[in-house]
């Protein structure tokens, strides 16, 4: 029976409960929302499953060094370039797939912008995929689907987190020919009820009608968060995007795992890797300079046959593990030291309390903000 010792060892893949043949585990959200698995110990056979398919503890062993082949990359449709999250491979890798006559697997928004992974058999649902979606996604169901896909001969793209991928790998069992899985280098995975509670905030009451967390304006090779409203209005570098920023990036929230992450190296789970390519500039100052280039790692035989198929879609160069050694490759994102502070105020006095302490929603900030954006 899978017994977890402490919050770091389970990264809320899933793969414990879609394994398990009894039906004895389930997924519970934590009070910071993050999923857990809750067993049965009645019903438990200790047949073992949940331990072998469980990420954080295969990749414990594993080598923490590979020799991937090395991309810097932009998506040469400047539609689907703006779209992304990044340099756009996400989108022509679905292309692939779905001409194969498969299906694609990704994290989407639902009707109240949870994040879950679904299905698309086209492209235009391909798209609810594109960029990046700030908050851990619900991967409950989709790898029994994804077995049943693969067993029917279909090929599937399973887009998502190292550990996210690796659960589905274990899961399986086997490795499918038509299985091409994309991993990102994932910076760690905020808290669904600060996720939920900031949009509560930053919404004021209106509807919401869209998000980007990486919205990007034609020729600036920056992003940001955006939020478009039903009544058509929008919110955009002003306080209150910025405070999702301060509260992410302050790591105050992220998923407890994350701070013990298996996966921050060359040798990744899926048969490539996407991510932003942060420090490009320093080596290759002219390479699509006013875009935001896209990190690809080609990790075996599989994803070399999946870049090869889209690279005449691609502006790309060559780079190597030196100038490709992005934060996230190098150690775990660190814990803030007032993460416990931040939650002990968060249950007691509420999210208003935590945005005005560590957000930075003052009174002289929110006065700032209204002078450069009305006067």
């Amino acid at each position: 029976m899978l017994v977890l010792k402490d919050k770091k060892g389970c990264s809320g893949c899933t793969a414990c409960s879609a394994v398990c043949k009894h039906g004895c585990i389930s997924m519970s959200s934590d009070s910071e929302g993050f999923l857990y698995p809750d067993i049965d110990a009645a019903r438990c056979v200790d047949c073992g499953l949940c331990e072998r398919v469980c990420p954080v503890a295969k990749y414990r062993t594993e080598p923490k060094d590979a020799e991937p082949e090395i991309y810097a990359a932009v998506n040469k449709d400047k539609v689907q370039y703006l779209n992304s999250a990044s340099g756009g491979i996400y989108i022509l890798l679905a292309e692939y797939v779905i001409n194969k006559g498969g299906v694609v697997c990704g994290a989407a928004y639902d009707a109240n912008f949870n994040v879950y992974h679904t299905f698309a058999e086209n492209m235009v649902d391909c798209s609810l995929f594109q960029s990046s979606k700030y908050t851990q996604s619900d991967t409950r169901e989709v790898y029994v689907r994804i077995k049943d896909y693969l067993k029917d001969k279909r090929p599937v793209l399973f887009v998502g987190t190292p550990c996210q991928v690796t659960g589905l790998r274990q899961y399986l069992h086997k490795d499918y020919e038509g299985l091409f899985s994309v991993d990102i280098v994932c910076h760690g995975v905020p808290s669904p009820r600060l996720y939920r509670d900031y949009l509560h905030f930053a919404s004021n009451g209106n509807r919401i009608a869209k998000i980007n967390f990486k919205y990007k304006t034609p020729n600036v090779p920056k992003t940001t968060l955006r939020i478009d409203f039903a009544d058509g209005t929008y919110i955009q570098n002003c306080l209150k995007t910025y405070i999702w920023d301060r509260l992410y990036f302050g790591h105050y929230a992220v998923r407890p795992s994350c701070h013990d992450c298996q996966f921050t190296h060359f040798n990744r789970p899926g048969d490539m890797t996407i991510g932003d390519f942060w420090g490009l500039r320093k080596y290759h100052p002219d390479f699509h300079p006013t875009d935001c280039p896209s990190l690809v790692l080609v990790n075996n035989d599989k994803g070399k046959m999946m870049f090869e198929s889209i690279c005449s879609k691609l502006d790309f160069i060559e780079s190597n593990k030196s100038e490709a050694l992005q934060p996230q490759l190098r150690e775990p994102t660190k814990s803030s030291p007032y993460r416990e502070a931040f939650w002990k105020l968060y249950e007691s006095q509420g999210f208003e309390a935590v945005v005005k302490t560590y957000g930075g929603y003052t009174i002289y900030n929110r006065f700032k903000d209204f002078i450069k954006r009305y006067l």
